[in-house]
Parts: structure tokens; C-alpha cells; sequence
């Protein structure tokens, strides 16, 4: 009795090993004591049966709170509890049972991977054995009617207040129940039941310890998890506030070298991230990563994890050499770990061997350890993926490619091999293929796909992309209805390419329901096409191109600039088709200009080249009096941006080169490097030289309109004046001359002034190491410092 009770205030100190101690010597006194009585009393033997079913549920409660791996044994250890406390009448005592079991089939469906959660009758053992048969959605409801069978018995009703001491001993369970309900009902994807369930944990929590204390810190971080994890913007605000709050809490309470403070630093710089606060995120990361290497080691999935988000952070933000290190460290963990995991099955599985299979933990801890190096090749794959797209960024197409292949082989083997046909029959008829892995799969078909076409391979780029939009198109769902064509391409008519656009212009089709692959697949078809259109099959384009319209209106809107850099492209490729289709590209021109006005106002580079392509149809079809007008409205608009790119080089002063982050806006796309939905390379905003080219392209168009306009006219009234045309002539003069002076006066003396600001500083810096400095000398280099800011 009193190693039980010494055990018991160990255990509420959190020293579970202490607990585990008291209650084994604890459980060896009473098999000692029943087990050279076997004529004893009746009722004495039933005493002590009781006696020792309540310390294997306390036994298995202090094992289950220092477990950081699966262990078969607790199990048995609750089911032997539950045999030697059948015959008790005890109702609470029942219950929290109840509640023991009900968490371990939470744990055991928790841990089931995603893929294999279908097919969970089929193949797969458990304990309890009781649970043995159900199906994963079916753990999950016996884990809910358990949870609520000890609500029926313990239950703390909030608003009733704590004046019954009954309703008080009950508080603890009844807090920890919500805690799991919520868990449950988040892991079967019902975040609202979640959520609520959550909260009503944090107040019973907050009713027992206090408004600080370490249990609402936890609920409040695994509230900022799943608002994280859901969709909408106004989730990823709402779970920083969880996060920052959790993050508060566990600071006051733990200290700040604890390692769930890390977790909520960690989790905090996901979603600052997300919200483009770049400054922030990074200051988390970094603090994360400090408590990271000196509580759990260098070598930890943790470190892992921060790494490979410091590096999506830092390539979201261009910042791609850092990214590069970043990903780089994490790739090195990756590794380490899965070596470290590999040795560890194979002893295991030398040990089975060698004893044969009466050890079951053995086995149970093989086929763990078989799980988790699963899950470290899963995350090495999407490490290597994201590298191939920083090296792409930089330029290192020889790389990137490598890291591709690595990724695509890890993929290709985690979803059981074979021709891409083989893998989807396998997915379609439902038997084990991780939907995740073969989504990447295909990501990688397609960015290994874009590699080629950058090299201008295109009869190697096209199979890969046909290869990766079979699969994204099986996933997305695309299989009847209005969608038979998007399996056919080859059903494409050459006679009907305009109406097939027409019909994406007008028609929004009813596409399956949306998921992760279908966006994706559209931005595949848009590859396919391209490549299509620069090998001169426009019909195959057009295809291609009026299929992603469709899916990407659907997905993102009928006003998005994505869609309006798509209408661009199919105006080119319908000008260039045998029938010339002038009105539909007319159109698709005119929507790409209401795109690009309603997305980023009237002067803008966009703008501009809609207008400019617009003056090109007309000017085409010999309609000049409009092509001016078109053109006019493009220059006023290159001409405008031309000027400030000159005024700013002229006063420029001693800033040095100016940042193009300025003039990086949010059109170039987002950038989808975890997924690896598109890798869209990303570009600033037009550079002062392909400003000054295309002011001078319209400039020269606009004026060859404008003459073909007065001989149409037989040399008549014009929309486009002689005056007008000695007013162009003068300001390109004008100008070329600012340019000039810029390139050979300006940028030559600013260049000058800042090498002799940086050598005077370096030879003052160099004087402070040997001499002590003069007040002279200081007021010369605070003034060199002042004239430079």
C-alpha cells in the first residue's frame, strides 16, 4: 500500500519512471502473496486480483506517458487489467477503462497510414483484439462510443458549477475526454466537432489548473494544427493566434529552451510564412532550430523539418542560395536517419530469424521500424524534389534534373512500380497505392518534362508530360461526362479548334469534384500545349489550352491573372492556326485585357501587351485606323514606365543598384514548392531593358500602322497625324539621349563616388586595428556614412 501510494504521487510529479518503479515492486509483492495461497478466502483472493488489475491499468498508464514508440505491451497490460476488473461493480473504475481503451484505438488508428486506412479489414492485426476486423472509419466510431459511454458515468457539467464533490472528481476525466474526442473527430476530418471540442477541454482545463497552464497550451497549439491544416486564409490567421498563445503560455510555464516551445515555433513560422511575413517566420525558424540541436540533437526529425521549412521560406522569398543551404542540411538528416532506422529493422529482422516468431514485440517493432523508414523516404523525396526546383531557379539544369530523377525513382517505388498504366490500374481498382506518392510521382514527370523543354527536347518532354497528366487526371477524377475528351487528345479536330475555344470562353463546364490533383492537371495541360504550339500542331494547343481554361476558371475564378496569361497564349496560337481565327483571338485578347485592368489597374505592363497584341490582330487584318488606337494606348503605358525606369537611374544618388523586390508583385504566380503543383519560373517585373525593347516595338508598329493608315486613305485624314509622328520621333531622341547620358555620365560617376566611399571606409576600418582615431577622422567617416545614407 505504501509503494502504491508513493508510486501514485510520483506519478502526478510526471516522474513516470519513479511511478513504474513503486508500481512493479508494487505488483511482485501480490503475485507473491496470491500465488502460494491457493486454498486462501474467496473474497481475500478477489481482493487481490482487484488490487492487481489496478496497478497493470496504472502500470500501462505510466508506460503510455514515456512511450514515444508503439508498444504491443501496454496493450496487454490494459487487457489483462480489464480480465481481473470484469467482475467489479465499480462504475468509475469501468469507465476509465473504457476511457484507457478508447485511447489506444484513437493511437492505433492515428498511426495507420493514410494509404493503407481502406483496406484496414483486409490485412492488418491489432490490439486490443477486440477491435480485430473493424474498419478504419470503424475504429474511429468505437473510440467515439467509448469516449461517450464515460461521459454517461464521469462527467463535469461546467455550467453546474463545483459544489457537488462528486461533479469535482470528475473534472480531470471529463477535460481529458474532450481532449480526445477532439482528436478523434480531427483525424476523421470533422474540424468543427474538433474544434468545439477542443475549446470545451481548454475550459474545463482552465476550471481545474488555473487560466495559465501547460494542458490549454497543448489544446491551443493542436487547435493551431488544425485551423492550419484546413482551407481559407481567415483559418491560417486564427491559427497563429492559437499558436501565439500556446507559444506564450508553454514560455511562462517551461522556459525558453523547452521542446514544446519549439514545436510552436516551429508551427508559428508555417503559418507567418503563409502570410508573407518573411522577417518574422525566419526569426521563429531560427529560434526553433536553437532549442531544436541542444534539446533533441542535430540528427532529429525535428531539425529535419525546420530545415526544409526555412528552406521553402527562403525559395518563396528568391532568396535561393539560402534555400539551397537549408535544404542541403535537411537532405544530410534525411539520410543519417534512414541509415540509422535501415540498421536497426535489419537487426530486428536477424533477431526474428534467428528465434523464430514467438516474439512478437520483435515483430511489432520490425514492422514499426519498416513504417518509419517509410515515412523518413516520403519526406527524403520531397526534399529532393525541392532541391531540383532551387536548382532549376539557379540556373543549374544539370542538377536539377539529378535531384528529379532521385525524387521520381523514391515516388515510383513507394507506389509499387511498374509502366504508369500498371500503377493506375492498381489505384483505380482499389488496391494499395499511396495517392500522395503518386500525385508527387507525377510532379516530378512534370518538372522533369519542364527540364527538357528548357533544353528544347520536346519529343522527350512530351511523354513525361503525358505520362504525369494520366496520372493527375485519374486522381482528379476526370473519367466521364463532359471530361471524355480530356483522356483523348488525339480526338481533336483541326476544323474545330475555334468552336472547342468558344466553348471554354462561354461554358463552364460541371468538372468533378476539386482536389489537390485538378488544378494541377491544368497546369500540365498548359506545358503540353505550349509545347504543342512551338512544334507547330496548333489544333493539339488549342485542345490542351481550352481544357486548362476550363479547369482553371472552375478552380480559381473567371478573373484570376493565371487565366489571363493562358487567354494571351491561345490569342497567339489562334493567329497562327491554317484558318486564322482573328474574332476568337479578338476575344481572348479583349478578356485578358478585363483581367489584367480589373487585376492591376490601367497602367501596367499586362495591360499594355494586351493592348499591343490587340493592335497586332487588327493590324493583321488591315484594320489600321484601330490598330492605332490600340498601339496608342500601349505606348502611352511603355512610355510612362520607360520614363520612371530613366528617372530613377538619373536619381538614383549613392543608393546603388535599386532592389527589383520593389517591383516583384504578386502576377508572376505563386510558387508551389512542397506539393509541387507548377514550378512557375519566377521573373521580377519587366527589367529596364525589356521595357526600353518593347516602347521601341510599339513605337516602330505604331508607326508602320500609322503609314499604311494614310495610304489605305489615299493620304487623307488620319488618326494618327505628321505632328504627331515628329512629336514620337523627338522623344525616342529624347530618350536614347537620357540613356546615353545615363549609361556613359551617371551610372560611371556613381559607380566612382561609391568605390571611393568603400575605399575610405576600408582604410579607416584598417587604421582603427593599429592607431587610435582622431576626432578628425571620426567626423570624416560619419560624414562619408551620412552622405551614403
Amino acid at each position: 500500500r505504501v509503494l502504491f501510494d508513493t508510486a501514485t504521487s510520483y506519478y502526478y510529479l510526471c516522474d513516470f519512471e519513479q511511478a513504474l518503479s513503486h508500481w512493479n515492486d508494487c505488483l511482485r509483492i501480490l503475485k507473491a502473496h496470491t500465488g502460494g495461497n491457493d486454498k486462501a478466502d474467496d473474497s481475500e483472493y478477489r481482493k487481490s486480483m482487484f488490487r492487481r488489475g489496478i496497478i497493470l491499468y496504472c502500470l500501462a498508464s505510466a508506460r503510455n506517458a514515456i512511450a514515444d514508440e508503439y508498444q504491443p505491451e501496454i496493450i496487454m497490460l490494459l487487457n489483462e487489467s480489464r480480465s481481473l476488473l470484469s467482475s467489479s461493480k465499480d462504475n468509475p473504475i469501468a469507465a476509465y477503462l473504457d476511457f484507457m481503451t478508447g485511447h489506444f484505438i484513437y493511437q492505433t488508428a492515428s498511426q495507420i497510414p493514410v494509404r493503407l486506412r481502406p483496406q484496414l479489414p483486409r490485412n492488418i492485426r491489432l490490439s486490443p483484439s477486440t477491435i480485430d476486423g473493424l474498419s478504419w472509419d470503424g475504429l474511429c466510431q468505437e473510440a467515439l462510443a467509448l469516449f461517450e459511454k464515460v461521459k454517461a458515468v464521469c462527467w463535469f457539467e461546467p455550467s453546474m458549477g463545483a459544489h457537488n464533490g462528486n461533479e469535482i472528481r470528475n473534472l480531470p476525466l471529463s477535460a481529458h475526454l474532450c481532449l480526445k474526442r477532439g482528436q478523434v473527430y480531427e483525424i476523421i476530418g470533422e474540424v468543427d466537432k474538433a474544434l468545439d471540442s477542443y475549446m470545451d477541454a481548454i475550459n474545463m482545463y482552465r476550471i481545474a489548473c488555473g487560466h495559465i497552464n501547460i494542458y490549454a497550451a497543448s489544446v491551443l497549439h493542436s487547435m493551431g494544427v488544425l485551423c492550419a491544416h484546413s482551407q481559407g486564409r481567415d483559418h491560417e490567421h486564427h491559427a497563429l493566434g492559437y499558436f501565439n498563445e500556446a507559444l506564450t503560455i508553454r514560455k511562462s510555464l517551461l522556459g525558453g529552451n523547452d521542446r514544446r516551445v519549439a514545436d510552436s515555433l516551429y508551427c508559428s513560422a508555417i503559418v507567418l510564412a503563409r502570410l508573407n511575413r518573411y522577417e518574422s517566420s525566419m526569426e521563429r525558424y531560427h529560434e526553433a532550430l536553437r532549442i531544436q540541436m541542444s534539446v533533441v540533437g542535430q540528427s532529429s526529425n525535428e531539425v529535419a523539418l525546420t530545415l526544409a521549412g526555412m528552406g521553402l521560406c527562403h525559395y518563396s522569398h528568391r532568396a535561393f542560395e539560402l534555400s539551397l543551404t537549408c535544404l542541403v542540411g535537411a537532405l544530410k538528416v534525411r539520410k543519417h536517419r534512414i541509415s540509422r532506422l535501415t540498421g536497426e529493422a535489419e537487426r530486428a529482422k536477424t533477431i526474428e530469424d534467428n528465434f523464430g516468431t514467438t516474439s512478437s514485440s520483435i515483430k511489432s517493432f520490425h514492422f514499426f521500424k519498416l513504417d518509419n523508414i517509410y515515412d523518413e523516404e516520403v519526406a527524403l523525396g520531397v526534399i529532393y524534389f525541392n532541391l531540383g526546383n532551387v536548382y532549376m531557379q539557379l540556373g543549374d539544369h544539370s542538377q536539377a534534373m539529378q535531384h528529379f530523377i532521385q525524387a521520381r525513382d523514391l515516388r515510383w517505388r513507394h507506389v509499387g512500380g511498374g509502366s504508369t498504366d500498371k500503377i493506375l490500374d492498381r489505384y483505380l481498382f482499389g488496391n494499395s497505392v499511396d495517392e500522395d506518392e503518386l500525385l508527387g510521382l507525377a510532379h516530378c514527370l512534370h518538372n522533369i518534362g519542364v527540364l527538357f523543354d528548357i533544353k528544347k527536347d520536346y519529343k522527350r518532354s512530351l511523354p513525361h508530360y503525358e505520362e504525369a497528366l494520366a496520372i493527375k487526371n485519374a486522381i482528379a477524377g476526370y473519367v466521364a461526362s463532359d471530361s471524355a475528351a480530356l483522356l483523348a487528345p488525339a480526338a481533336a479536330d483541326a476544323n474545330d479548334s475555334g468552336d472547342l475555344v468558344m466553348r471554354s470562353l462561354d461554358e463552364d463546364i460541371e468538372l468533378p469534384e476539386i482536389n489537390k490533383a485538378t488544378f494541377s492537371a491544368a497546369m500540365t495541360r498548359t506545358k503540353m500545349a505550349s509545347v504543342y504550339a512551338k512544334r507547330k500542331q496548333y489544333e493539339l494547343a488549342l485542345f490542351h489550352y481550352s481544357h486548362a481554361l476550363r479547369i482553371q476558371r472552375q478552380v480559381l475564378g473567371r478573373d484570376h491573372f493565371i487565366t489571363s496569361l493562358l487567354l494571351t497564349n491561345m490569342g497567339n496560337v489562334l493567329r497562327r492556326t491554317p484558318a486564322r481565327n482573328t474574332e476568337t483571338a479578338i476575344m481572348c485578347y479583349n478578356e485578358s485585357l478585363r483581367i489584367s485592368r480589373v487585376r492591376f489597374g490601367p497602367n501596367h505592363e499586362r495591360v499594355a501587351s494586351a493592348l499591343f497584341n490587340l493592335g497586332g490582330v487588327y493590324d493583321s487584318r488591315r484594320n489600321f485606323d484601330k490598330a492605332v488606337q490600340y498601339y496608342v494606348r500601349a505606348l502611352s503605358v511603355y512610355k510612362s514606365r520607360y520614363a520612371q525606369d530613366l528617372r530613377r537611374r538619373l536619381c538614383a544618388g549613392f543608393e546603388g543598384p535599386m532592389s527589383q523586390k520593389s517591383f516583384d508583385n504578386e502576377e508572376n504566380g505563386p510558387v508551389v514548392l512542397s506539393t509541387g503543383d507548377e514550378v512557375i519560373l519566377k521573373r521580377a517585373a519587366a527589367s529596364e531593358e525589356q521595357i526600353r525593347e518593347q516602347y521601341m516595338l510599339v513605337t516602330k508598329a505604331l508607326r508602320n500602322a500609322a503609314k499604311q493608315d494614310m495610304i489605305q486613305r489615299g493620304g487623307g485624314t488620319v488618326s494618327y497625324s505628321g505632328s504627331n509622328d515628329w512629336w514620337l520621333t523627338f522623344e525616342v531622341l529624347l530618350f536614347r539621349f537620357v540613356e546615353m547620358l545615363s549609361n556613359y555620365v551617371v551610372d560611371p560617376t556613381q559607380a566612382a563616388v561609391r568605390n571611393t566611399i568603400e575605399t575610405t571606409r576600408q582604410k579607416i576600418e584598417s587604421a582603427a586595428h593599429h592607431a587610435i582615431i582622431t576626432a578628425k577622422d571620426a567626423l570624416d567617416y560619419n560624414f562619408l556614412l551620412m552622405l551614403q545614407e
